[in-house]
């Protein structure tokens, strides 16, 4: 999806004689590319609600519970990087990488707000 980036700089400004040039056009091109990881994101959830709710989901190893905080986590990244965007695209797509640590860090979190609540 990375490799996208070019062509969507390309077509957000219109090639070489578009009305966005620049920095302007790459902010758009990244929040473009943000949104688009949004609705991807958006997409697996709903496909993973849709299956825990009809009952298609064989249990396992797997915690189904933690999947909701990690779209949280995942959400929270691509908002990130959206408002980031538009300070500095290098630092938006930095961002990106933050989806390889923050499914860990969201499960983590999730078992220690489970021992907080059976404190309670």
């Amino acid at each position: 999806m990375v490799g996208l980036l070019p062509g969507i700089v390309t077509m957000a400004s219109g090639g070489a004689t578009g009305p966005l040039t620049g920095m302007a056009a790459l902010a758009l091109a990244v929040a473009i590319f943000a949104l688009n990881l949004l609705l991807a994101n958006l997409a697996m959830q709903g496909t993973q609600e849709y299956a825990r709710r009809h009952d298609l989901m064989r249990p396992g190893r797997y915690d189904f519970g933690a999947y909701r905080w990690n779209y949280a986590a995942g959400l929270a990244v691509i908002a990130l990087s959206l408002a980031v965007a538009w300070i500095n695209t290098t630092v938006a797509e930095l961002c990106w990488l933050l989806f390889g640590v923050v499914p860990q860090i969201a499960v983590r979190l999730r078992r220690g707000w489970s021992r907080v609540r059976a404190d309670v």
